[in-house]
């Protein structure tokens, strides 16, 4: 089997420009330039091998290795197409025949699918030329079969792609077709490789504001669908567009994760990115979809406190957390049965009266209450504690009594 031809851009342009000089003469160097610097960007191009091959291929189509990326199920998506045709036979019985060549790669492979037209069935034989198969009569190489092609059914031929292909290198084979009237020479059929694509995300900002001088972290990762993916820089950027993460993508580290500074209160925006060792990588570029906002405030902190006021049987007590608590219990107590209307959402549990509820920090919260006393004798205690979660917040406050 025959080696990849396998040149860079810039080497295979200029060697595009040398052998048409030297080998035709059929473009002009300004023409050919021109031809090439298109077939760069679509993924394709034309290499005049073949001196006097009025049918040599043209491929259209194809992708732009700068900006197109594949998966591994990406298919056919960006194949570059050309046809070859060729009569054959005599005026009294004339014959064509048409082949069409469709090239792509996969993150493996380059994939080559021929399909033939011919009013002859017979003896079409695909062939490459192989530059290893070498003997003493062909010291450059050989023409070599691949098979037999049926006319109307696509042939397919897959290659495996060189160890460390680059997005952009050119992959080169010399194909025809013979028998069954006059050969079909296709000439060099060079073919730009599409690199793979790859995805990077980066971890929400807050559903919440967050205190000054909270910790909170973001994780940028890079991934791609194709292979195990190393090389490049997997970044975090600010609003500014200022890369305040980096790391270097390897077999085993394929994220980053930066501290969000928290000391001043703001809305903090970052996005992430993944970024090519080279424009000519294996590996295309790719940007987060979303970005992600830390907002920050002054939360001013506060001591915890509780305290009462009366006015005549009118108590109001005031309770101020000092930190967040989700489903605190609450309860006041409240003995000889001196509440005279129990709280709204309140229930009663012996001489207490409970709740279930949220407490936010520093939030104040305020009950009213009416107390009075029994016509009894003795001395009456109308409220003696306050609880939360178990936790007596009294103090040193005095019972409230008759």
């Amino acid at each position: 089997m025959r080696t990849f031809k396998t040149n860079l851009l810039g080497m295979a342009l200029a060697g595009l420009i040398l052998s048409a000089c030297s080998q035709t003469g059929m473009y002009e160097t300004a023409d050919l330039m021109n031809e090439q610097a298109e077939a760069s960007k679509s993924g394709f191009r034309l290499d005049p091998f073949g001196v006097g091959n009025e049918n040599a291929l043209t491929l259209a189509g194809g992708g732009n290795w700068e900006t197109d990326c594949i998966t591994a199920s990406s298919g056919s998506i960006y194949k570059a197409t050309g046809d070859l045709t060729a009569t054959f036979g005599n005026q009294n019985n004339p014959g064509t025949k048409t082949l069409n060549v469709e090239v792509w790669n996969t993150p493996t492979t380059i994939e080559y699918r021929f399909t033939l037209s011919s009013s002859n069935a017979n003896g079409n034989n695909l062939q490459f030329f192989d530059e290893t198969a070498t003997n003493q009569e062909n010291p450059t190489g050989t023409w070599v079969s691949v098979g037999q092609l049926t006319v109307g059914t696509p042939f397919v031929v897959s290659r495996p792609l060189p160890t460390g292909w680059v997005a952009g290198q050119f992959i080169t084979e010399q194909w025809r077709q013979t028998g069954g009237g006059n050969p079909l020479d296709a000439g060099d059929v060079s073919y730009a490789l599409i690199g793979i694509c790859t995805t990077t995300s980066l971890s929400a900002g807050t559903t919440e504001p967050i205190c000054e001088n909270a910790s909170f972290s973001l994780t940028a990762t890079v991934s791609t669908s194709a292979e195990t993916l190393t090389g490049g820089f997997i970044q975090i950027l600010n609003s500014s567009n200022v890369v305040v993460a980096s790391a270097d993508v390897t077999s085993t580290v394929r994220s980053v994760t930066y501290n969000v500074p928290t000391g001043t209160a703001g809305n903090y925006t970052y996005s992430a990115q993944y970024v090519r060792s080279t424009p000519s990588f294996r590996y295309q570029g790719s940007v987060s979809s979303t970005t992600s906002t830390v907002n920050v405030i002054e939360c001013g902190g506060c001591d915890e406190n509780f305290t009462y006021s009366v006015n005549g049987d009118e108590v109001t007590f005031t309770y101020i957390p000092a930190e967040d608590v989700t489903g605190a219990n609450l309860a006041f107590t409240f003995p000889q049965s001196a509440l005279d209307t129990p709280l709204q959402g309140w229930t009663y549990s012996g001489q207490t009266m409970q709740r279930t509820m949220d407490l936010k920090a520093c939030e104040t919260y305020t009950w009213k209450v009416t107390l009075t006393c029994k016509p009894l004798n003795n001395p009456q205690n109308k409220w003696t504690d306050f609880k939360v979660n178990g936790v007596s917040k009294k103090g040193s406050l005095n019972n409230i009594d008759c």
